[in-house]
């Protein structure tokens, strides 16, 4: 009966008594800490996804700008290789334009 005693604490609240294990704060603390390992994974996972979403924007910003600085280079090239009268003409400035847009 001694050695159990030794193992429990006994509280009491007012006309009641609560017998606490050892064993029993132990697994209350481990419990809290899995709580709080789970919960700072969740919001680590939730940082992860908005970092990757902004990420995949910028990287859909970079190839759309990259894709206007291509078409831009096609029509300065085109535009180039007219000669002074050609560059006169509505049609070859239109014809340069459809370049660059790729049609």
């Amino acid at each position: 009966m001694s050695e159990e005693n030794k193992d429990e604490l006994e509280l009491q609240a007012g006309d009641k008594k609560i017998r606490i294990r050892g064993s029993d704060i132990l697994g209350m603390i481990n419990m809290l800490a899995i709580g709080v390992m789970l919960y700072g994974g969740f919001q680590h996972v939730d940082a992860a996804k908005e970092s990757n979403k902004t990420i995949a924007d910028a990287i859909k910003e970079s190839v759309q700008t990259q894709r206007q600085m291509v078409q831009a280079q096609q029509e300065a090239n085109c535009l180039n290789r007219l000669t002074p009268v050609q560059k006169m003409s509505p049609d070859e400035i239109e014809f340069c334009r459809n370049i660059g847009r790729g049609r």
